[in-house]
């Protein structure tokens, strides 16, 4: 994921509600909050939250207990440039020299597919955030209409 809160913005990124007790066994990793206002983590009284290997830029708070986190220039396309949540996303990709390629933490679980419909390496070390940095392809246009994806991206026909 990527989050993003622009200058004139505060917000909480994550909150992990109360609801009868502490969230169990929470995992928050591969993250990017980039905020240009504020934004805050609410991980609940006494959270089971394990963080591992998120990314954050500007004025986020940044948990204590966070392992391996990313606390320098993101190197991101142009962020902040998006013209709405589903156009012009690719100022969030990551620049060729950027410290979340092939630095993220591998999950059991994940999807197959980025935001923008590359693949995720089975194997290979992934990237933190939204976009996976093809190994040999250009950066493709975002992938919002499940038409345009490709083929082993789409959803399965319903019966």
């Amino acid at each position: 994921n990527t989050v993003y809160a622009g200058p004139e913005t505060r917000t909480v990124a994550v909150r992990l509600a109360d609801r009868g007790g502490a969230p169990k066994a929470v995992t928050l990793a591969n993250n990017v909050f980039f905020t240009q206002g504020t934004a805050a983590l609410d991980l609940g009284p006494e959270p089971d939250v394990s963080l591992l290997h998120n990314a954050y830029a500007g004025d986020c708070q940044r948990p204590e207990n966070e392992e391996s986190p990313v606390n320098t220039d993101l190197l991101l396309a142009d962020p902040g440039k998006g013209i709405s949540r589903t156009e012009g996303l690719e100022c969030y990709q990551t620049l060729e020299k950027s410290p979340l390629r092939g630095t993220g933490i591998r999950l059991t679980g994940h999807g197959r597919y980025d935001f923008w419909a590359n693949p995720i390496s089975a194997g290979a070390a992934i990237d933190i955030g939204a976009y996976q940095a093809p190994s040999d392809n250009p950066p493709v246009k975002a992938q919002n209409n499940p038409e345009d994806a490709p083929e082993a991206a789409k959803p399965a026909p319903k019966p």
